[in-house]
């Protein structure tokens, strides 16, 4: 792999995981309600698999095999 290849990369990273903590942020938010919007936190859960699928998919051009886990 190139180092110009991997200097695009890193960005793209940065910006994944900026998406995830801004989905991560809205999802608390929403789970504080008394009655938290079900289909609200739903689509937030596929928001955020979608981000870790491509922060995934941009950790393999960089030869990187993560294994995510649900937090607690």
């Amino acid at each position: 792999m190139e180092a110009v290849e991997s200097k695009n990369i890193i960005p793209q990273i940065t910006s994944t995981l900026e998406e995830i903590q801004k989905v991560n942020e809205l999802m608390r938010f929403h789970q504080s309600f008394e009655e938290p919007d079900e289909h609200a936190l739903q689509n937030f859960i596929r928001l955020s698999n979608d981000f870790l699928q491509q922060l995934d998919d941009l950790m393999k051009e960089l030869n990187l095999e993560v294994k995510w886990r649900e937090a607690a």
